[in-house]
């Protein structure tokens, strides 16, 4: 490539050289050829010869070889052609006039003819090196990503590229139309008034840059249009023009979008607090840990930061070999399956929590480590275990009473006197009463699981109901005397008949249970506006205020001296929790007041339907 520019260098030198200094003298002696061998006289026209070689030659070659034909002209115009030349030995005034005359004239002629065609030459080449650089303009602007479009201070277009014609719904020329009345400004008020705002901040501050979005027929698009103005140099005329340009950013802009989705959902959920999250490397130092991970661990930001605790520092030794089997995976996978541990908090106290991690910078191998609070879990399944061994404990105990009296009775059956047979057969109706009890609990407990419990509604008289029952619990219990009150003698309500027996025999078990054998027990009935209310207060040990808030807890049992010995003093915590879900079931409140050594009070309300 260097070789042939080279070789064209030199062969536009010596063309030049050999246009400018070694034609003359070639065509003058082509000239001198010429008329020597014609049968015209040598001085017919000679002058016009010589001046249109002198100017033939400044055209062409340049002052210079202007001046070589003048001095080859003169030459040959006296030694060749002028007979008289040689004999004249003395050169007259007139010749010498003649002479200097003709020489100025084509001095002059040279001179004028070179500047002049130099000048042709050059008004040539700018000419079509501005024809090329349009060109090339054109064949940049129709191949550019995105379109452009010049317009001039009135909006009106004077050049666009093939991307921005489109847009347009035909392919006419846009040439002279505005740009205002050409899509997608068309016919889109928003678009065409941001569009003279961009004109006018152009014209402000030289050029406007401003993300927008196009609707090109049903297909939504993002570009950045970029609106540039340009004050052309002339001072007879001086214009503005515009250049209005766009590059398609649509795949950018969802890009922007999905990454904003990602970040608002990471800071939702780092804000939400929902789980513990720390950025760490896999030496196990925090960089970084939200409220949610330093409130379960009893620490503060700067205790891992500056004075160098560790997630692994908060973790007992027998978890280590689960730590290193993570950052492992994390090395090869690129994250960790979560696995249970525990952690040390500040006040030494352990927290069970669920573990797992996730490599967020592989250069400096930090990672998102995810903690999860498992404590009520834990709490759950220990519960769960209490739980089976309640169930087993309690259907054990009369199981056991029920098979023991029944092996005495076969055993004994024909020894056995009246008296004590009754006794046993007492014995044995209270133990299937409690195992009833049990069982229906257990049935109860797992409908209000499901939500499965179904009320049977109907309308029955609530003050001898209620009578009834303390009646019955009264043959049962005889150390206790059950008084009912009422503020009416008749009150009607509409509800689940044996469900509310149900709370109420709760209620006053619990009532005798847990009272002096030598107090009463009070059952209050008000009827209310719109409610009825039944309070069961007894004059017993009470609770403790702590326990106040628990006792409608499923499983919660008072922790205190054991209660009085009778026939109903064992339970699995759940009839006070079962009475609760049994009386919202009803849309009516359950409460309990009670002062320790005191007094205790249970209540429950339930709407009322007719009073009579």
């Amino acid at each position: 490539m260097i070789r042939k520019s080279l070789i064209k260098q030199t062969v536009k030198i010596f063309g030049g050289l050999f246009i400018s200094f070694i034609s003359p003298f070639l065509t003058t002696a082509l000239l001198v050829i010429i008329r020597l061998s014609s049968p015209l006289t040598p001085n017919t026209s000679i002058y016009l010869g010589f001046t249109l070689l002198i100017f033939l030659h400044a055209w062409a070659g340049g002052f210079y070889s202007g001046l070589i034909s003048t001095f080859l002209s003169f030459v040959v115009a006296n030694f060749v052609f002028s007979n008289n030349f040689s004999q004249e030995s003395q050169l007259s005034a007139t010749f010498i006039i003649t002479t200097m005359i003709f020489i100025g004239q084509a001095i002059i002629i040279s001179f004028l003819t070179s500047n002049f065609a130099r000048r042709i030459r050059k008004d040539g080449f700018v000419k079509r090196n501005l024809e090329y650089k349009e060109s090339m303009l054109k064949n940049i602007i129709d191949t550019v990503y995105g379109f452009i479009v010049v317009t001039d201070q009135n909006g009106n277009i004077i050049e666009n590229n093939e991307a921005y014609q489109l847009f347009q719904k035909n392919s006419e020329s846009l040439e002279g139309k505005s740009i205002f009345d050409t899509y997608p400004w068309k016919n889109n008020l928003t678009l065409g008034t941001e569009l003279r705002e961009w004109f006018s901040k152009s014209d402000l501050y030289g050029q406007y840059v401003q993300d927008s979005e196009f609707k090109l027929g049903s297909v939504k698009k993002f570009f950045s249009v970029n609106l540039t103005t340009i004050n052309t140099e002339n001072s007879t005329n001086p214009t503005k023009l515009y250049v209005v340009s766009g590059m398609d950013i649509t795949d950018r802009k969802i890009y922007e979008q999905e990454l904003e989705s990602v970040k608002n959902s990471y800071t939702k959920l780092v804000d939400s607090n929902i789980v513990g999250m720390t950025i760490e490397d896999s030496s196990g130092h925090v960089y970084d840990a939200n409220d949610a991970f330093l409130n379960l661990v009893g620490y503060n930001l700067e205790d891992f930061t500056k004075n160098n605790i560790t997630r692994k520092g908060i973790t007992p030794k027998e978890y280590y070999a689960h730590i290193e089997r993570s950052y492992k995976s994390l090395e090869e996978k690129g994250y960790s399956i979560p696995f249970q541990k525990e952690y040390v908090k500040s006040n030494g106290e352990r927290v069970p929590v669920l573990v797992a991690s996730v490599l967020i910078d592989e250069k400096n191998m930090r990672a998102l480590t995810l903690t999860v609070d498992i404590s009520a879990q834990q709490k759950v399944l220990n519960l769960k275990d209490e739980f089976i061994g309640v169930i087993t404990h309690e259907l054990k105990t009369p199981l056991m009473t029920l098979q023991g009296y029944v092996d005495i009775l076969e055993r004994d059956m024909d020894t056995v006197d009246k008296k004590d047979l009754k006794k046993y057969v007492d014995i044995i109706s209270r133990q299937n009463v409690r195992l009833s009890k049990l069982v229906n609990d257990l049935i109860d407990f797992i409908k209000l699981s499901k939500d499965s419990m179904v009320l049977n509604t109907e309308e029955f008289e609530l003050v001898e109901f209620i009578n009834r029952i303390a009646n019955e619990i009264d043959l049962l219990n005889t150390n206790h005397v059950i008084s009912v009150k009422s503020n009416k003698p008749k009150i009607i309500v509409s509800a689940d008949l044996y469900r509310i027996e149900q709370v109420i025999t709760n209620l006053l078990t619990n009532a005798i249970k847990f009272s002096p054998q030598d107090k009463g027990i009070i059952i209050e009935i008000e009827q209310l506006e719109k409610t009825v209310k039944v309070s069961v207060t007894d004059f017993g040990i009470g609770i403790p205020k702590e326990d106040i808030s628990k006792v409608f807890d499923k499983f919660f049992q008072v922790k205190m001296a054991q209660p009085q010995t009778w026939k109903f003093n064992k339970s699995m915590g759940l009839g006070l929790y079962i009475s609760s879900e049994i009386v919202k079931k009803h849309k009516g409140k359950i409460g309990v007041k009670s002062e320790l050594n005191k007094s205790t009070t249970f209540f429950f309300t339930l709407p009322t339907h007719i009073e009579k």
